[in-house]
């Protein structure tokens, strides 16, 4: 495991989700056959007395490219 670091350029974009799941290509980056997926949560829960309130974050990428040989 490696020691995180915060940035808040990621903080920022994961503030600035809708809520639900999104999953899209990127037309500019069609030729490297790249997916995207953002998904956020939130909620308010009472439990045992407490109110805590849920907001829970992820963005994901996939791609898959040839490398020249």
């Amino acid at each position: 495991m490696q020691p995180g670091r915060t940035d808040q350029r990621a903080e920022d974009a994961l503030d600035d989700l809708p809520e639900g799941l999104a999953i899209h290509a990127p037309k500019d980056r069609a030729e490297d056959a790249q997916k995207n997926a953002a998904f956020r949560l939130r909620r308010v829960i009472r439990w045992r007395g407490e109110t805590l309130e849920l907001d829970a974050s992820l963005l994901g990428r996939f791609r898959l490219r040839r490398i020249g040989e």
